[in-house]
């Protein structure tokens, strides 16, 4: 978790900038290589982990939030509550990586708001 939160002061060349040709094998100036656009392998890794750790803290606190919203309301209005226990049953039944990569696939320009929103969807049951 260190790491990746002080990763990017770490990371020791620019993300977007190519430092050698596409594919490289790991050498002095790239320590794990280049990816496909030459960009270095190791400064990338470096860099995406603390958007990834917020990615996964705020959908871990929307799911809670709303979880906890749908079970109050379905506690207070039983009718109500059955027909959320009825749409939360289907949502279990698709399963969680296979919902996440459909909404992602199907999301315009995709990204990590696309992965974060189908993992909100697919957690709240």
């Amino acid at each position: 978790m260190l790491l990746a939160l002080t990763g990017p002061l770490l990371a020791p060349h620019a993300t977007d900038t190519p430092l050698t040709f596409p594919y490289a094998p790991p050498e002095g100036s790239a320590a794990l290589g280049g990816d496909v656009l030459g960009r270095d392998v190791l400064s990338r890794v470096l860099t995406g982990g603390a958007p990834l750790i917020a990615t996964a803290l705020v959908t871990a606190l929307v799911v809670t939030a709303a979880a906890t919203l749908l079970g109050i309301v379905a506690a207070l209005r039983p009718a109500l509550g059955r027909w959320i226990e009825r749409t939360a049953d289907l949502a279990i039944l698709l399963p969680a990586v296979l919902g996440i990569m459909l909404i992602a696939l199907a999301w315009p320009g995709g990204g990590r708001l696309a992965i974060g929103a189908a993992a909100i969807v697919l957690g709240v049951p």
